[in-house]
C-alpha cells in the first residue's frame, strides 16, 4: 500500500485476474430485496408481469390510511383534518393521509373519529358482514382495529370475541365502548 498526500491509504493491486461470474440472483428479486425463491413463486402461479408488479409493490411505502368510525363518514372526516392543516384525500371508505400536520394532533382523533387501519385489514372485517345482534369470534384480533369495526357493525346488542395466539400482540387488544 501507499499513503497519499491527503493521509489516505489507498492500495495498488497488480495482477487481477477478472473472470465471469454467474449471475446468481435475479435483478428483479435484487431491486426489490425480494428472495429469488418468492419471485419465482409468484411468477408460476401469477405470470412475469404480475409477479413484476407485485415486487414493485412490495417497495412501496405503505400508505397511511385513517378509518372513519363512531358515525363519521369519510368526507366528514377528511374535512374536518383538512380545518386541522392535515394534507388527505378521500379513498372510500378510508381517508389517506398524504402530509401537512398530523392527524394524530387533531380533535378528531381525540375524539375517536378515526383509527389507523390498512385496506387489507378493512376488507377482512368487512368480509365478515356482521351484522346487529350476532356474536362474532376473532381469532386473529390484535392489535383491535378489525375487532373495533366488528363491534360497530355487531352494536349494542351483538358481542364481538377477541383473542390473539401471540401472547405480545394479545396485550394491544383494547375494550372497545
Amino acid at each position: 500500500f501507499f499513503q497519499s498526500e491527503d493521509g489516505i491509504r489507498d492500495y495498488k493491486v497488480t495482477g487481477v485476474q477478472t473472470c465471469a461470474l454467474p449471475i446468481c440472483s435475479d435483478a428483479i428479486a435484487v431491486r426489490h430485496s425480494l428472495p429469488d425463491f418468492l419471485l419465482e413463486r409468484w411468477r408460476r402461479a401469477h405470470g412475469g408481469d404480475a409477479a413484476a408488479a407485485a415486487a414493485a409493490a412490495a417497495s412501496e411505502v405503505p400508505a397511511i390510511t385513517l378509518r372513519p368510525c363512531r358515525g363519521c363518514t369519510a368526507e366528514q372526516l377528511a374535512a374536518a383534518l383538512a380545518q386541522a392543516g392535515v394534507q388527505c384525500t378521500v379513498d372510500e371508505p378510508m381517508v389517506r393521509w398524504t402530509g401537512g400536520n398530523s392527524p394524530f394532533g387533531t380533535t378528531s382523533f381525540r375524539e375517536g373519529k378515526f383509527v389507523v387501519q390498512d385496506r387489507t385489514a378493512l376488507r377482512a372485517a368487512l368480509a365478515v358482514q356482521a351484522r346487529p345482534g350476532e356474536t362474532i369470534v376473532d381469532l386473529c384480533a390484535a392489535p383491535g382495529t378489525k375487532t373495533t369495526l366488528l363491534a360497530e357493525s355487531v352494536g349494542n346488542s351483538g358481542c364481538v370475541l377477541a383473542w390473539d395466539i401471540d401472547a405480545l400482540r394479545r396485550q394491544r387488544i383494547v375494550r372497545s365502548e
